[in-house]
């Protein structure tokens, strides 16, 4: 924007060039020319300014959002509990902390995995039922074996709660170990 603003500068000086040489001419027809032009670029330079001012503003709420997005990954991160995001495929978008240690891997390897590879077993009725549920919206309590990478399988329970978003569905695992 500060780019556009310098190129205002000059166009005003070369209209006051302008200006002075109209009126020495006396014709007043360019004399009205020059005159719209001057009312045309303090137009520009007003809408400019608004524009401006709505950039500042859209800067201002980025910020908030980052912030507030920044806070709540810091409160989904530290929950005590097991927390998964997966869409209705069963795919891993996020887990906290808490998600990575019960399966034993890295956050950042943990999403984009099927959560069905750490089923120790039904995987089919598993994801049966999630593509029911998903499809239903509803919300379950559910008991399941795991098998955490490098770990004995452990039975759980997860409270599954359907979220419609603009991408689609999304299912979000809360994780408590039976």
């Amino acid at each position: 924007m500060n780019a556009n603003r310098l190129q205002l500068a000059p166009a005003f000086r070369r209209l006051a060039t302008l200006q002075r040489r109209v009126e020495t001419q006396h014709d007043t027809t360019v004399q009205q020319a020059v005159d719209e032009l001057l009312r045309s670029l303090n137009d520009l330079r007003a809408g400019q300014a608004q524009l401006l001012g709505q950039r500042e503003e859209i800067e201002a709420v980025r910020a908030d959002l980052r912030a507030e997005r920044e806070k709540y990954t810091q409160l989904f991160d530290s929950a005590p509990d097991p927390y998964l995001v997966t869409d209705a495929q069963l795919t891993i978008l996020s887990a906290n902390r808490a998600g990575a240690d019960l399966f034993n891997i890295s956050q950042r390897f943990l999403s984009g995995k099927a959560l069905s590879v750490f089923l120790s077993k039904d995987r089919d009725r598993f994801i049966a039922d999630a593509t029911r549920l998903a499809s239903a919206g509803e919300s379950e309590e559910w008991s399941f074996g795991i098998r955490p990478r490098e770990r004995a399988p452990l039975e759980v329970k997860a409270r599954v709660v359907v979220h419609a978003t603009p991408e689609g569905v999304e299912l979000h695992w809360v994780i408590r170990p039976d």
